[in-house]
């Protein structure tokens, strides 16, 4: 299954979800499909520490081994590149907290993209459309063609 029209590869941040849905099956879930299609043909993407944290965390907690998700990680390395959760990226992380009002964690790998100069964040846990400081747009790579965006 193609990635989404709108969800163009450059400079993009992938959140901890997509990578999830990629690499984990679920029969019939159209979700997997697009993530895996999404990161598969996928150029100029970006994740940060907490994403790396986060995924394996999650995937741990679904019965992979540490050979499988570290595997998985080193094949994701090859293709992104990775944003340093610096004081730049907490002192940006801590303004869209007081902006926003979105979870510490969202913050976070919001301002890891904006750092990043990213043009997109494809994400399943923001609003699909958001413009964020003017620069950043939350996409959900992840919704029905026919859902309203």
């Amino acid at each position: 299954m193609p990635a989404p029209a709108d969800a163009a590869t450059s400079n993009a941040f992938v959140d901890t979800n997509i990578w999830v849905y990629a690499h984990l099956s679920v029969a019939g879930d159209k979700r997997h499909d697009r993530a895996l299609a999404l990161v598969q043909q996928g150029s100029g993407m970006i994740i940060s520490p907490q994403v790396v944290a986060e995924y394996y965390n999650v995937m741990l907690r679904n019965g992979q081994s540490d050979t499988w998700i570290q595997a998985n990680l080193k094949a994701m390395f090859a293709r992104t590149r990775l944003q340093p959760a610096d004081a730049g990226v907490l002192a940006t992380a801590l303004d869209l907290r007081n902006r926003y009002a979105f979870s510490f964690w969202d913050c976070q790998i919001a301002a890891a993209a904006i750092q990043a100069r990213c043009d997109t964040l494809w994400t399943e846990d923001l609003q699909h459309g958001q413009m964020l400081e003017g620069t950043l747009r939350i996409v959900n790579p992840l919704l029905d063609k026919a859902r309203p965006r």
